[in-house]
């Protein structure tokens, strides 16, 4: 005749009673529905007990149920309305928002329940900023009791959706009947734009004492993302005022339209004013521009998407010091300062006088060429340069050349404004000694430094003519690597003489800087944390089941037959732009070498229930032509929706010279049983970017048995390759690199407040 049914969310100290509506079933059974919406603990106990008329209770019979609560959240693109919050209560007709029980029933009308009545929520994504909402899936928790409860959905408040055909319409809902807690459906808005979440409820019964409820309502929605706008071009730089410079927007991307539907315009100069109108596809990505001028030039794009969604990227061509990989001065006592680069310095104030562009540059096959300028003198070539004007003093072709395993430099430049004079000898009878010393030109790399003294000079009737003496003050900005929030280690020698070192004011790596042989011309930005008798770490490989001291990469787990199995080798073409969780394996029977020629962009994870990350197996080399991305929109909801890639190689990987970008943890494992440098034995190679330097950015972290760095990029003494650790690898860990991650730094989320500026 009577129930008592409480609830503890504190272990059983204390007991509060369960306040709910019940439906009567045969033999005086009941069946109780209420929501946990107001009720905040891991554990929550249940206990019930009746009592027979006229005798004494029954003991309480008591269960455990675990719950999960997940806190409102609009930047995971996930809602869940409990109703316990009157923001979200809208304008009621008959309806009865209960805050304090968490749930929507028929307002009561005493005697009776109202027959029906219908409400509409305010704007669920009020005040967020978000995108055009492009559609919702829909999942409501609800006690029909058998009675009629009807739902819509709508971006706007005004187009109204009651079934999935993606066509308003005011007059068709969605309804449920007998389901508690029916799978979720999605609706698309097609036609529709709205930055809004809205949904109208229609309750109705013809019983006057049990109405229908609803517990909660479950919404996880998609809105429309930005595009990501990229470009490059080619060439970065040109002495040439005709140049016809080649841009290529192809890197762009968008999480909903594919390239071939986005539109494209160019502003070149940059100035606000666009010089081509909104052209869709490949006529819009590609373009080309002549200047008709040397100088820098910063230009930019602006992409649209299907949405009318904007973002826009800016590049530049020409910039000062691109050609020059020596600046500084040269001293003749008789004629002043000499400038060895229009973008210089001055006791370390920078003198910038470009255009005209000129410098002198230490080329790929160590010969030195270029001009400098002697505001007395006039222009002054070096080595190859000067061939134009005659043979040298020894009969021979202009030519300068250094070594950078001595740093001596050797060969001639020549000042115009003289004859046979105007030679300027960088090495001669003065220098007849080994090692060189102060007095002889030489290039020192660990000091980025070009000093010395040459002689140019010579007898005319009797006379002693040419500048003289000219004492060499220059600075090198020659490539070097750069390791940015992370550290270096090697299981050998780490650099070698070739190897230069970071310029002032920069270092080759943010910590650690550790091997177990020789450190040569690398700094670090900790000189505490530099060790040349360090511990071997080991190189994971299949005979001690790819585990090392920092930890195991686990192949049971990658390769554990869920894998999705490429059997191609085109990797672009196949991988997803959100990689979910997932292993993707590209391997097969006569396949050894894989590519990517297509820019690539892996995009977060939308919604509570979606993995940002993912591990790529390659079974073989992996050639890199194209750009890798992340989606550069930050992640606000929940960690595991934020991008996140592995590369596994189990050979080479080779990048492209033109190549600028690229993502995630390399693991550069290479086939079983190769010792480097034989091919596919697990080699990292950056690629040689003599003909058209540019600087290689990886966002992650690279493991490989051999590193081949072969950029000679030096621009603005910007390093050739900059690794920059991201900590994605361990805040979300793609599958089967947990254990390797625990021996990498910690990367922890962090929110900002009002004491951090």
């Amino acid at each position: 005749s009577t129930w008592d049914i409480q609830y503890s969310n504190n272990a059983g100290q204390s007991w509060s009673n369960v306040v709910a509506n019940y439906e009567t079933i045969a033999n005086n059974r009941r069946k109780y529905y209420f929501s946990t919406s107001k009720i905040n603990a891991p554990t929550l106990l249940v206990r019930v007990r009746a009592q027979e008329t006229g005798l004494e209770w029954s003991n309480y019979t008591q269960v455990s149920l675990s719950l999960a609560h997940r806190a409102t959240n609009h930047g995971a693109h996930y809602f869940v309305e409990s109703f316990n919050d009157a923001a979200f209560q809208g304008a009621t007709t008959r309806i009865d928002w209960d805050t304090v029980q968490a749930r929507i029933e028929l307002s009561d009308n005493p005697p009776n329940y109202h027959p029906n009545g219908t409400v509409q929520s305010t704007n669920l994504l009020a005040g967020i900023g978000n995108g055009n909402v492009l559609s919702v899936a829909f999942q409501p928790v609800q006690w029909p009791f058998g009675k009629t409860l009807e739902y819509q959905v709508s971006n706007n408040g005004v187009d109204w959706y009651g079934d999935t055909s993606g066509v308003p319409s005011s007059n068709v809902w969605f309804s449920f009947p007998g389901q508690i807690v029916p799978d979720a459906i999605t609706v698309p808005f097609n036609g529709s734009v709205g930055t809004g979440l809205y949904f109208k409820l229609h309750l109705q019964t013809n019983n006057t004492v049990i109405t229908p409820q609803v517990f909660q309502l479950r919404f996880n929605w998609e809105e429309n993302s930005a595009p990501q706008a990229c470009f490059t071009v080619s060439p970065t730089t040109s002495n040439d005022p005709a140049q016809v410079y080649r841009y290529n927007a192809n890197c762009s991307s968008d999480y909903e339209d594919d390239l071939t539907d986005l539109d494209f315009r160019w502003d070149w100069e940059n100035d606000g004013v666009f010089d081509t109108a909104w052209e869709t596809g490949f006529a819009g990505y590609i373009d080309t521009h002549i200047f008709n001028s040397t100088s820098t030039f910063v230009t930019k794009v602006e992409v649209r998407d299907v949405d009318n969604s904007v973002s826009g990227f800016t590049n530049s061509i020409n910039e000062l010091g691109v050609e020059g990989s020596i600046s500084g001065w040269l001293w003749s006592s008789n004629y002043g300062w000499v400038s060895l680069n229009c973008d210089n310095t001055y006791y370390g104030n920078p003198i910038k006088y470009c255009p005209p562009n000129y410098g002198w540059q230490m080329n790929a096959d160590y010969t030195m060429s270029g001009w400098a300028w002697d505001s007395n003198l006039g222009w002054l070539c070096l080595g190859v340069t000067c061939q134009a004007y005659g043979l040298t003093p020894d009969g021979a072709a202009a030519q300068a050349v250094y070594s950078r395993a001595t740093g001596q430099v050797t060969g001639w430049a020549k000042y115009l404004s003289y004859d046979q004079s105007g030679w300027l000898q960088l090495r001669g009878n003065w220098c007849d000694f080994s090692p060189p010393d102060d007095n002889c030109v030489h290039a020192n790399l660990s000091q980025r430094s070009l000093k010395g003294f040459g002689w140019a000079g010579g007898v005319e009737d009797g006379s002693l003519i040419g500048p003289g003496w000219v004492q060499f003050e220059g600075s090198l900005n020659v490539p070097w690597l750069e390791t940015k929030y992370g550290s270096i280690y090697g299981r050998n020698n780490v650099g070698t003489p070739d190897t230069a070192t970071a310029p002032e004011g920069s270092y080759n790596s943010s910590y650690c800087i550790l091997a177990t042989g020789n450190i040569i011309n690398l700094i670090s930005q900790d000189p505490t944390c530099v060790s040349s008798a360090y511990r071997d770490l080991g190189f994971p490989n299949v005979s001690q089941k790819y585990k090392t001291i920092t930890g195991i990469i686990d192949f049971d787990r990658i390769l554990d037959g869920n894998e999705t199995v490429y059997a191609n080798t085109d990797v672009d073409a196949l991988l997803p732009k959100t990689l979910g969780g997932e292993v993707y394996y590209f391997g097969g029977a006569g396949l050894t070498d894989f590519t990517i020629d297509s820019p690539m962009t892996f995009f977060n994870a939308r919604n509570v229930n979606s993995a940002g990350a993912g591990t790529v197996v390659i079974d073989g080399n992996l050639h890199i032509n194209s750009n890798l991305f992340y989606e550069g929109n930050p992640v606000s909801g929940q960690i595991e929706n934020l991008a996140s890639i592995a590369w596994i190689v189990k050979g080479d990987v080779i990048i492209d010279p033109s190549v600028a970008n690229l993502v995630g943890t390399f693991i550069v494992l290479g086939q079983d049983g190769l010792a480097c440098p034989i091919v596919g034995c697990g080699q990292f190679k950056t690629g040689n970017d003599s003909v058209a330097p540019k600087q290689l950015v990886v966002n992650g972290l690279v493991m490989a048995k051999q590193f081949s760095f072969e950029r000679f990029y030096k621009a603005s003494s910007q390093s050739a390759e900059k690794i920059i650790y991201d900590g994605r690898v361990v805040v979300n860990t793609p599958p089967g690199l947990e254990d390797l991650s625990k021996g990498l730094p910690i990367w922890r989320e962090a929110y900002s407040t009002l004491q951090i500026d």
